[in-house]
């Protein structure tokens, strides 16, 4: 079975034409469905015999029902729209054999209605039937099926077999059968009129009537002819057979039927069933039986139905070659006629109306839609069929781009959208498995080719003017599908990271080359620049300014400055604009970590954008997947998103109550949970610790969870259990937990409402059980506490009636009289210091037992109490306080004065004494700082503490007194913040100890170049910041610590630039800070710091970075330092190479190292190759630059000699090409560059060792001697003898090669030099660029004399000997004896002699008689045509010679056989002019140089007839003389033009260039109307069309001078519209000339642009200007040529679109005409009703909506002009163009509402012409027109339908 199925389904398609619909009913029982024409409406015959008519592609109406039953139906084949009633009539057979026609009408989403028209009873058709003939009768209803041809009839039989006649051949055999055929006639065998019965066509005309053939013409040709036609018909299928037997008839058997009209019968007719017919048994169910057969000459179509309409089978057979192919449908389907059409077979089911189609594969289904329809065509049919889009074919596309079908490109590309997505989304059910196995990176492959050929057509429209917007609107639509396909593959996560990249990849290289056809406005920066863009915009600009600079350099890793900085842009571009997900992939892309970009790290970008620190915490993860510290700490700047403006910490998630994603964070920490808890309870809150009781607390919403973590029981002693502690409490009376625990959570057992812990503040149990005391102030009083006194004292005594004055005496009392008992106790503690006794320790001691710390400690200060007292009284505090104070007592200092114990001068309350290694001990710093109060000089004194204890705050201190220097305390405070040993070497110098030393500015720069060289930057930068804060070397010294600390450069450069403006302000006269250090000094460290980071750079990218950072630092300095901008230049063009900076050049500044390093530098980038880049250097230090190129040609020259490829004569001429060039571009001196070519080609000269024997070498030492002239002719002035030597030597080379070639013909036939090929051509093209004919310094008018020419008495001369190619003697050199052994053999004199010719020939005349002077050879050519000049020139005279001594040559030639042809381009000259008969001798006696000697009488006829001299005509170009001539007013200047043209051999390029120059400049004249023109002008537009058509075939090409007015179009202005409007009209003449469709094609878009250009200008104006007229009428012309010439190349819609914009533009030429200024071109969408409105006649909306592709709203257009203003002669009109719907005149009656009561009458009379009766009643009755009702109800032909639908 499933092998029957494929058999059954193989070939044949099934396409839905039309959607399902809820109304189709049960497809089982339809007997017969039948579509009306047009498809719109379906008839369906139920088994039941009832019948319903429905729309099946309108789902909202229902199907309407016939009353009745019935047996058959027919739609009526014409439709009746024609006659102007909208509906469609069928013609039914009732169940009693009764005939019925109905009417059936329908409007979109409205109900359907079947009306009776008549009936025609059973027994009255019988009746007609017996009145008429019953042959005929059984003629038209027997009649078998046959084809629309009537060549083949078949019949099917009830056994499901087929037969097949072919009825010519039938009837031909059994003409008998044939009951109406008429006797046929034989043709005469005679002619009527016979002039001669002997003749051939006589003979011919009776053989052709007795059916024979019979030919006249017996050439050999015509016999091929006839075996063909024979053969031919041999082949054909139908007479293969029968051909044998009886000669062919050309008669068909229906041609003698009386009842067939002339006009209906098929003009041919061929079966293609063989004579003796055909027969088939199809393969279908038993039970099947045959509903339809369509029969064609080719085939026959059979549809077989089983009852319920199951298995329905289509079969078609192909008669041509006996096959059948079937096509079964699955489920219900039945089949389903086409009124008018036979060869469509339909089937009716559930889900639609489906068409089947044999031998048509869905893709060539949509192939052909696409070539034939529209993409919109193939959508819906994609879309009703659920295809998908992937199937259109790429020839779709091509097909699209060819013909500009801008929505068949997007039609393709949407159906490619998806072709990089999933499998499943990406290719159709049927593609799906297949596709599937495709990897990402096939499937972008398979986009390659269409993609290629998108950016081809771009590419190639881009580069036509006339193509650009076509080349944008591509453009635009390919980038967007380009750019979607880049972000669906970087968003779908399940592509693998290789496929995405090489995807990318692919995909990059179609943005990169698309992106270059793009628009480029110059004006944006302009905007810019001018500040007219926002902020907002003007970053968005400048964004995009920077992407474009670092776009086209790939910057795959952070190796350079620029990867920083283009890094650095687009990840601020990104936080700036919250794209996270693109900075996620950047990041990922390129590798990017903190480590090697500093910006990832930046505190303040995370704090801003709390979220972009988390992105760097993810990715991290990625970079160690085996460290759960980085998921940790990921985890951790979660918590900043989450919680922003708090610490990212445990802790403070848990606070805000994300307790599991705490527990989650927790489970990625260092040592687990555990750990996490245990340091929280040993060290306290951090971000990476949390609070086990907080923690605990948090999970209070998750008890089990809680449990886990914190068992009662140790961990791992049992299994966990949901019994809590609480329930085994219970049964404790004492502990019941519904009484108690209320306040844990976890207790569920608890009935109170106390949710707290218990505590002995809570209110309830202070309440109940407290014992409650009142604390009265003396209480806090007594115990030290007077401000809570005194707040006890305020609430207790305020709220009672106590005397409150008193109160407060006596704590003031108690509070403040310690401090006079203080004051009168030291006068006996200073009476025991002046007798070194004890100190008192009265008031100490009773400090201490009343709580007094604060006196007690002020008094021992002050009065200085010995350490050991101290200690003593303090024992006396109570032990709170006694701790308090024994910490305070380690740093408390006291200070005995001189006159005590130097033992205890210096001492410190403390336990034990300070730890030795403390850097700064703050016991010695305060007792030198009390210390230095008794000193004469206590800044220098602090000084010096501060250098023996290496305290620099004491430096500070000493600072801060009066009178203090700040460069000594600059100096101590940076000495003694370093270690010892910078510290030691930076005081080396120092003569005696450093605390003793008096600073000065040489010791502070011996320490910053001391600390600078140790790196040491930060020290200093804090010491100038406490010392010298306004000082500018506080900038430089944060410049280096960015860059070395920091790394950042950014920043740097701007400290740098604010260093620089600091200083140049101070250097102009700026305030100088106090105290500040003088500015040449400041000048001079700043250089030294500047050097000594560029000499303790690491690396040569750090050199490279600090260079960019200080190139602008140069010249600013006041120092013999190195030149940074230099330096800077000098790293720039290293970069990438392998050669470093030497450090010399970052030490010395010596000129003489300065060049000694460069030139080495220059020198390794030599020996690398790097050749460019050495060259750069050069120019940068100043070094010459040609020799480096000449020893790179050198070495390169050596290099290609040594390679095989050298012996190829290509590769040869490739190579010196290159070196001209190279030479050419660097400027070289002439000099050098000569010798070079010169040098190379001395290698090779005849007489050397190396001599060119070879063909392919004398070539290559003519071109290397042309090269050399060629620079040699540059020198200035030029040496004209060396010129002369070169070119002698080359003529030589020259006669070698010739001689050479001719030997080697001689020798081998195999022995021929190479044929021409590109490399030839490029040989000589070469040699033609760098002839000797081209250099003006050879070309003097000497050499086109006689005198010096050498004669026939000359000819057994000899030259000069051949002495190298230096200092070859010229022609000059006569005295010289010639050289025997170089002088030419007569072999070489005839070949000098042919060579010569050739160069007469190409008009090389100075060229020749130059070689005839070089050596000493008499070439009568060569006089001849000199003789013709001087002549001309008037140099000799015009007498005649004789034949004799100086053309004995000459005087036995005859005439040329081109002399004939001369008067055809040379005017013929006057009789009495004997030097023009002179120069017409000469011509004929020429044979060499012939076309000169031409050139020479043309141009002498020429300037007799300008009336001007020879020599200057000569002397000009021709183009220029040319002008002259067309200028004249010679009355035949254009035939005389050709001639002078084709004579001088004017390129088409150059004529053409003039006459569109001319052109231009005479429109431009002729359209300034205020300047009447008085100049002449080559073209002359009042001379009429045909001397345009004159000037514009004086150039050979016309397509030049139109391509030529094209390009000029530029330069007119846009107001001259007449001017650009005749410009292309003269354009398209130019092109018609040569019917070149393309340069039409560019004409008629130009013009298009053009008229939208103009007429979007003049919009506004409202009186359409005359010019206007005129070039609408001229426009009109190019589209009616448009249409013509896109019709002949099949392009049918565009032609259509010429058409209707013809259309258009005339009836804009009527309303000018007719004075109106209504515009109806170039509207906008919203402007289209309105014209449509203001438009008189209906036709004319039908134009203008044709041509802007819009749909009118009838509706309104309708009530305005009709209701509103009674125009029904509009209503007629638009009548006979479509048909008055009912729903149409609902849409008006809708409109009726805000009507004027004085339309009802215009209303009443437009009901009149709706149709539908039940329409125009229900419309009447809703606007109250009772009449109209009234009258409809009583008319007899309404009443009867009216009551039945009013009835229902």
């Amino acid at each position: 079975m499933l092998e029957a199925d494929q058999r059954l389904q193989a070939g044949s398609t099934e396409v839905a034409v039309i959607p399902e619909n809820q109304h189709c009913g049960d497809v089982a029982d339809v007997r017969k469905a039948e579509l009306a024409p047009g498809g719109s409406l379906l008839g369906c015959l139920g088994v039941r015999g009832q019948l319903v008519v429905w729309d099946p592609a309108d789902r909202e109406p229902s199907p309407a029902a016939v009353e009745g039953s019935y047996r058959d139906f027919s739609w009526e084949e014409v439709s009746v729209h024609s006659r102007g009633v909208g509906g469609f009539r069928l013609l039914a057979v009732g169940s009693q054999g009764d005939l019925k026609l109905l009417e059936v009408r329908a409007e979109r989403s409205a109900f359907t209605s079947v009306l009776r028209v008549c009936e025609y009873p059973a027994d009255r058709l019988l009746q007609t039937i017996r009145d008429q003939d019953p042959s005929e009768y059984q003629n038209r209803l027997d009649h078998p099926p046959v084809s629309a041809d009537l060549s083949t009839a078949v019949a099917v039989t009830q056994s499901h077999a087929a037969i097949a006649v072919d009825l010519n051949h039938y009837f031909r055999m059994f003409p008998d059968h044939l009951l109406c055929a008429a006797p046929r006639s034989r043709p005469p065998l005679q002619p009527q009129h016979p002039r001669d019965q002997d003749s051939l066509s006589s003979s011919s005309f009776s053989i052709s009537a007795l059916g024979a053939t019979f030919s006249t013409d017996r050439s050999w040709e015509a016999r091929l002819n006839s075996m063909y036609s024979r053969a031919k018909q041999a082949t054909a299928p139908s007479s293969s057979c029968f051909a044998s037997s009886q000669p062919p008839r050309t008669s068909s058997w229906f041609s003698s039927l009386p009842h067939l009209d002339p006009h209906l019968a098929p003009s041919s007719s061929h079966s293609r069933v063989p004579p003796g017919g055909m027969t088939v048994a199809f393969a279908v169910p038993e039970s099947s039986a045959s509903s339809q057969l369509t029969v064609s000459e080719f085939s026959a179509l059979l549809t077989f139905v089983r009852p319920g309409n199951q298995q329905t089978t289509v079969a078609l057979w192909d008669m041509e070659y006996g096959n059948v192919r079937y096509h079964q449908a699955a489920g219900e389907a039945a089949p389903v006629q086409r009124c008018g059409e036979r060869q469509h077979r339909l089937l009716l089911k559930k889900a639609g109306v489906f068409q089947v189609l044999f031998s048509v594969s869905q893709q060539d289904l949509l192939s052909r839609l696409m070539l034939f329809g529209s993409a919109a065509t193939v959508d819906a049919v994609c879309h009703l069929n659920s295809w998908g889009r992937c199937s259109i074919p790429i020839h779709a596309l091509q097909t699209g781009l060819k013909n500009r079908q801008l929505d068949t490109v997007d039609f393709y590309l949407k159906s490619k959208e998806n072709v990089l997505n999933s499998p499943a989304a990406a290719f159709s059910s049927a593609d799906q498995p297949a596709a599937s196995a495709l990897s990402l990176t096939d499937r972008v492959q398979e986009l390659c080719p269409a993609l290629d050929l998108l950016c081809s057509a771009v590419r190639d429209s881009n580069s036509e003017a006339q193509s650009r917007q076509f080349s944008e609107q591509l453009l635009n639509i390919t980038l967007s599908f380009v750019n979607t396909q880049i972000r669906s593959v970087l968003s779908n996560t399940h592509h693998e990271d290789s496929g995405v990249q090489s995807c990318i990849n692919v995909l990059d290289r179609y943005v990169g080359e698309l992106r270059s056809y793009m628009k480029r406005f110059p004006w944006v920066e302009e905007l810019s620049r001018r500040s007219y863009f926002p902020e907002e915009e003007k970053e968005s600009v400048e964004f995009i300014g920077e992407m474009e600079k670092l776009g086209s350099r790939p910057a795959v890793r952070c190796t350079g400055s620029s990867s920083h900085q283009g890094h650095g842009v687009f990840i601020t571009f990104c936080l700036e604009h919250n794209l996270q997900y693109l900075l996620y992939t950047y990041l990922e892309h390129y590798r990017l970590t903190p480590r090697n970009c500093s910006l990832l790290s930046s505190q303040s970008l995370s704090e801003r954008q709390p979220w972009f620190e988390m992105l760097v915490r993810i990715q991290e993860i990625t970079r160690d997947l085996s460290d759960p510290g980085l998921v940790f700490q990921a985890s951790l700047t979660s918590a900043q998103v989450l919680l922003p403006g708090s610490q990212a910490s445990l802790s403070s998630l848990l606070l805000e109550g994300h307790s599991l994603l705490t527990l989650a964070a927790i489970m990625f920490a260092p040592g687990g949970i555990d750990q996490v808890m245990a340091q929280g309870q040993r060290s306290g809150r951090s971000e990476r610790t949390v609070d086990p009781q907080l923690l605990k607390m948090a999970l209070a919403p998750h008890p089990k969870l809680r449990a886990a973590l914190f068992p009662a029981v140790p961990r791992g002693n049992g299994p966990p259990s949901d019994i809590s502690v609480y329930h085994l409490l219970q049964s404790l009376l004492p502990l019941d937990p519904s009484r108690l625990f209320g306040w844990q959570a976890a207790n569920t057992l608890n009935s109170t409402e106390t949710s707290e812990l218990p505590h002995f503040s809570s209110a309830h149990l202070v309440q109940r059980f407290a014992l409650k005391e009142n604390l009265d102030y003396l209480y806090f009083l007594h115990h030290g506490r007077p401000s809570f006194a005194y707040a006890t004292f305020l609430v207790q005594q305020l709220s009672g009636s106590g005397d409150v004055r008193l109160t407060c005496v006596c704590v003031c009392v108690c509070v403040r009289s310690s401090y006079e008992a203080a004051q009168e106790w030291a006068l006996a503690v200073q009476f025991c210091q002046l007798h070194n006794l004890q100190l008192s320790s009265v008031y100490p001691a009773h400090c201490a037992h009343d709580g007094q710390f604060i006196h007690f400690l002020l008094f021992v200060q002050l009065h200085n109490f010995p350490p050991q007292q101290v200690r003593s009284l303090a024992a006396q505090f109570g032990p709170t306080l006694q701790a308090h104070l024994s910490l305070a007592f380690q740093d408390l200092q006291v200070y005995c004065k001189k006159s005590c114990d130097s033992d205890e001068q210096h001492s410190v309350l403390r336990t034990e004494e300070a730890a030795s290694g403390s850097p700064e001990r703050p016991g010695e710093m305060f007792q030198a700082l009390l210390q230095s109060q008794e000193e004469p000089a206590p800044c220098r004194y602090l000084l010096q503490e501060a250098v023996v204890q290496r305290c620099p705050t004491l430096a500070v201190l000493a600072a801060c007194m009066q009178g203090a220097e700040l460069l000594p305390c600059l100096c101590v405070w940076v000495l003694t913040s370093v270690d010892d040993v910078t510290a030691e070497e930076a005081t080396s110098h120092l003569a005696q100890a450093p605390q003793h030393h008096e600073w000065t500015l040489h010791d502070l720069s011996i320490i910053w170049k001391t600390l600078l060289g140790r790196s040491l930057a930060r020290p200093l930068l804090r010491g100038f910041e406490l010392f010298q804060k306004d000082c500018p070397l506080v900038l430089v010294l944060r410049m280096f610590e960015l860059c070395c600390d920091y790394r950042n450069f950014a920043e740097a450069k701007s400290k740098l630039l604010d260093f620089q403006r600091t200083l140049i302000a101070l250097r102009n006269g700026g305030p100088a800070p106090p105290g500040g250090l003088p500015l040449q000094w400041v000048e001079s460290q700043a250089s030294v710091l500047l050097l000594t980071m560029l000499q303790r750079c690491s690396s040569q990218y750090d050199i490279h970075r600090l260079l960019q950072l200080l190139a602008d630092v140069d010249k600013l300095l006041k120092s013999n330092g190195p030149d940074f901008r230099k330096l800077n230049q000098l790293s720039q063009l290293l970069q990438g190479s392998e050669v470093s900076i030497s450090p010399r050049l970052l030490q010395s500044s010596s000129p003489s190292v300065q060049q000694e390093e460069f030139q080495a530098t220059v020198d390794a980038l030599q020996a690398r190759g790097c050749y460019s880049r050495a060259r750069q250097v050069a120019q940068l230090a100043g070094l010459p630059v040609h020799r480096l190129l000449l020893s790179q040609l050198l070495q390169e020259v050596s290099s290609q000699r040594s390679k095989r490829q050298w012996g190829r004569f290509e590769t040869r001429v490739g190579f010196w090409k290159k070196c001209h060039e190279q030479l050419e571009a660097d400027g070289t001196d002439p000099d050098p560059a000569s010798q070079f070519f010169l040098s190379q080609a001395e290698a090779g000269a005849p007489g050397s060792p190396e001599a060119p024997e070879d063909l392919l070498d004398i070539q290559e030492h003519c071109l290397l001697l042309g090269l050399a002239a060629h620079w040699l002719s540059r020198i200035a002035p030029a040496p004209v003898d060396k010129l002369e030597s070169l070119e002698k030597a080359q003529w030589l080379s020259r006669i070698r090669k010739r001689i050479l070639t001719v030997a080697m013909e001689k020798e081998s036939v195999f022995n021929l030099p190479p044929a021409a090929n590109p490399e030839m051509n490029t040989h000589k093209a070469l040699m033609k660029e760098f002839s000797f004919s081209n250099i003006t310094q050879l070309n003097v008018e000497g050499y086109l004399g006689l005198e010096g020419l050498p004669g026939p008495s000359d000819e057994q001369e000899e030259p000069n000997g051949y002495l190298g190619l230096e200092g070859l003697p010229g022609p000059s050199d006569e005295q010289e004896e010639p050289n025997a052994e170089s002088a030419l053999s007569p072999e070489e004199r005839s070949v000098l002699a042919a060579l010569i010719g050739q160069l007469l020939d190409d008009g090389s005349i100075h060229e020749a008689s130059r070689v005839c002077r070089y050596f000493s050879l008499y070439h009568p050519d060569v006089w001849l045509v000199l003789r013709c000049r001087g002549l001309a020139s008037g140099e000799l005279s015009d007498e005649p010679q004789e034949d004799g001594a100086e053309a004995p040559a000459r005087a036995s030639l005859t005439s040329s056989p081109s002399v004939s042809s001369l008067s055809s381009f040379v005017m013929l000259p006057l009789p009495e002019d004997e030097v023009a008969v002179q120069l017409q001798k000469l011509v004929d006696q020429c044979r060499h140089g012939n076309n000169y000697c031409k050139q020479v009488l043309s141009l002498y006829q020429l300037c007799k007839e300008l009336q001007c001299s020879f020599s200057s005509v000569c002397g000009e170009e021709p183009c220029s003389v040319l002008e002259k001539l067309l200028l004249s007013e010679q009355p035949e200047r254009f035939r005389k033009a050709r001639a002078f043209v084709k004579a001088q051999g004017l390129s088409a390029d150059a004529v053409a260039e003039l006459i569109s120059s001319a052109m231009v400049q005479a429109l431009l004249a002729s359209s300034q109307e205020l300047h009447p023109v008085v100049e002449k002008h080559i073209f002359r537009p009042l001379e009429g069309r045909d001397a345009l058509v004159q000037l514009i075939k004086l150039c050979d090409d016309p397509n030049l001078v139109g391509l030529k007015l094209l390009e000029h179009l530029n330069s007119v202005p846009l107001r001259d519209l007449n001017c650009i409007v005749e410009l292309l009209i003269m354009a398209h003449d130019c092109f018609s000339l040569t019917c070149n469709m393309e340069g039409i094609v560019r004409v008629l878009q130009a013009a298009r642009h053009l008229s939208h250009t103009y007429l979007h200008l003049t919009s506004c104006v409202s009186v359409i200007t005359p010019e206007l007229k005129s070039s609408l009428v001229k426009v009109l012309g190019l589209l009616k040529d448009a249409a013509e010439s896109f019709s002949k190349d099949s392009c049918v819609r565009q032609a259509t679109r010429c058409i209707r914009t013809a259309k258009l533009v005339a009836l804009q030429l009527h309303f000018l005409n007719q004075g109106s200024d209504l515009r109806i071109i170039n509207l906008r969408p919203a402007e289209l009703l309105s014209a449509a409105m203001a438009l008189p006649r209906c036709y004319q909306v039908f134009v203008v909506s044709e041509a802007y592709g819009y749909s009118p709203d009838w509706a309104e257009i309708l009530y305005q002009k009709v209701v509103l203003h009674g125009d029904f002669g509009y209503l007629e009109e638009l009548k006979r163009h479509r048909p008055l719907t009912s729903a149409l005149f609902e849409d008006i009656f809708k409109k009726l509402d805000g009507a004027p009561g004085s339309v009802t009458s215009n209303v009443k009379r437009l009901l009149t012409y709706c149709d539908d009766v039940y329409s125009r009643y229900r419309l009447a009755y809703q606007q109250n027109l009772h009449d109209i009702t009234k009258m409809l109800l009583q008319d007899a032909k309404t009443s009867s339908y009216l009551s039945d639908r009013l009835g229902s």
